[in-house]
């Protein structure tokens, strides 16, 4: 539909289902279509500088991607990224056909068929 709209020339355009969730909702629901069960272990935000700072060095020496990063760290502090999809309903019509419990169901599965879980 974007692709087939004059408007959308050069914009960009956030694809969202008017909810907002919290990093605990988006892990507690992966966490159940996972199968898995667990807790959150709050951790000082300095502690995890730490963590990341060890984490970034060692992945310098055996030149491979940290598993957790300080440019990570800073996205993750925020409890709540809030984009408003709006624009891209008015300039091409869009609207979800998957919700949220389903786009994370549908993510897993594509994730485990490539065996990457």
């Amino acid at each position: 539909m974007a692709a087939a709209s004059e408007k959308t020339i050069g914009n960009t355009y956030y694809l969202t289902d008017g909810q907002a969730y919290s990093w605990r909702e988006i892990a507690e629901a992966v966490a159940r279509h996972l199968d898995v069960s667990g807790f959150l272990v709050p951790v000082p935000h300095p502690v995890l500088i730490a963590i990341a700072s060890i984490m970034e060095t060692a992945a310098f020496v055996t030149r491979t991607q940290p598993l957790i990063s300080r440019e990570r760290l800073k996205n993750l502090r925020d409890s709540y990224w809030i984009y408003d999809g709006s624009k891209a309903e008015r300039d091409f019509g869009f609207t979800p056909r998957v919700d949220f419990e389903d786009g994370i169901k549908r993510s897993i599965d594509w994730y485990r068929e490539r065996s990457w879980l």
